[in-house]
């Protein structure tokens, strides 16, 4: 470690390696009181407690020249040359426009409503609506839908365990950038695992809404709109989320939709009233 820390010149080498406990490595005992460090838009002293800091597991926590970056922990081999990589990265997250200001511009306070539930369960259909209903009543919004971003920023990914875990990490940090600029986030995509939606929830931080779209399989099925249930049975779709890869339903989501036995209207009512608490101003 100590050889690492000369090597990059690192202020502070923090390792998370799980959950609940961390060692730390300190180079140095302060910084400079024009160098605090920055993770993720949130200022922290180098003498805060343990609880102070909900990070992933596995990752690796450094400071270089005053500023915090993250990266996964490597391989020793690959360790270095990640390293070397970003100590020349110079965010400038504190010079940039507050995004207090752009939310007092339009009205609103930003939020990523982040919609699972399996296939067919209604995430976008319920969407789409909402936006509309948003808009309508003067809201800025970004809808973020799975198959639009498979087509374009993630159309280089499969549904692999990893690539899924990669597609939500890509999404999570465009979803926080549409909510550091003020604007409301209708992200919808299934996000099968518990581990996934943490992850994306880590990333996103205080903003990270959950909505859980809770329509029973034989319903999804007998919706199947684009004929992924059948092409699944048949074996023709491989990996895919309720059928040949499992989905863990939410246990204490932020809001729950239940869309069974309902019209479209109705259940975009009782989530526009859910949602709209959250956002106005």
């Amino acid at each position: 470690m100590n050889r690492l820390m000369n090597k990059y010149s690192l202020d502070t080498v923090f390792l998370i390696p799980t959950e609940k406990k961390y060692s730390k490595y300190r180079k140095s005992e302060k910084l400079q009181s024009n160098q605090q460090p920055l993770i993720r838009g949130i200022y922290f002293s180098l003498n805060y407690s343990k609880t102070d800091l909900h990070l992933p597991k596995s990752f690796v926590i450094f400071a270089t020249r005053g500023v915090v970056c993250r990266h996964p922990i490597l391989t020793s081999r690959n360790s270095f040359k990640k390293l070397q990589k970003l100590e020349n990265i110079y965010p400038i997250f504190d010079k940039m426009l507050p995004r207090q200001e752009k939310e007092q511009k339009l009205g609103q306070k930003a939020k990523v409503f982040w919609f699972t539930g399996l296939s067919g369960s209604g995430k976008t259909t319920l969407a789409i609506q909402l936006e509309r209903h948003l808009f309508a009543r003067g809201y800025f919004t970004q809808l973020l839908d799975g198959d639009n971003i498979r087509s374009g920023l993630n159309a280089n990914l499969g549904f692999s365990e990893e690539d899924r875990k990669e597609n939500i990490r890509r999404i999570a940090e465009v979803s926080k950038l549409f909510a550091n600029c003020g604007v409301i986030v209708l992200a919808c995509f299934v996000s099968p695992t518990e581990e996934i939606r943490r992850q994306a929830k880590e990333i996103i931080g205080k903003d990270f809404v959950e909505v859980f779209v809770n329509t029973p399989l034989a319903i999804c099925e007998q919706r199947d709109i684009k004929g992924l249930y059948q092409k699944a049975r048949a074996g023709i779709i491989k990996d895919f989320t309720g059928i040949s890869s499992p989905f863990e339903a939410p246990k204490n989501p932020d809001i729950q939709i239940e869309t069974e036995n309902k019209t479209i209207e109705k259940t975009v009512q009782e989530l526009l009233t859910k949602v709209e608490k959250l956002i106005k101003k």
